[in-house]
């Protein structure tokens, strides 16, 4: 079974607010799953493709965390701390935004590392 084919069966049969993804195209769910995996790896530099791969379900987080991203958290990634219109509507975009899934973290934190004698 492919890394895709896992993807939609964890996140159509595990995750609740799954709307993100169950909207998108394939590509742009392939996307969101490479590009999930290259910020992990990136991320988690003691994890490597080859030798000590992430968890699968961490990299599914955060592809579906990835999707929930909306307008006003893309901005704040990039530095925006406050939008204003016309004077009629004020957002403040304070405080640091993770770029990383909650869930992601948990999953690649509670993996068992060693071995028992």
């Amino acid at each position: 079974m492919t890394l895709y084919d896992q993807a939609v069966l964890y996140i159509e049969n595990e995750i609740l607010h799954n709307t993100s993804w169950t909207e998108a195209d394939v590509p742009k769910r392939n996307r969101a799953l490479k590009n999930a995996e290259n910020e992990l790896y990136n991320e988690f530099p003691r994890y490597n493709r080859d030798t000590k791969p992430l968890p699968e379900t961490a990299i599914f987080e955060q592809a579906v965390w990835l999707l929930r991203k909306d307008d006003s958290i893309l901005r704040a990634e990039q530095g925006v701390t406050n939008i204003n219109l016309s004077g009629e509507f004020s957002m403040g975009l304070g405080g640091k935004v993770s770029k990383i899934s909650p869930n992601a973290i948990r999953f690649i934190r509670s993996r068992k590392v060693g071995r028992y004698v």
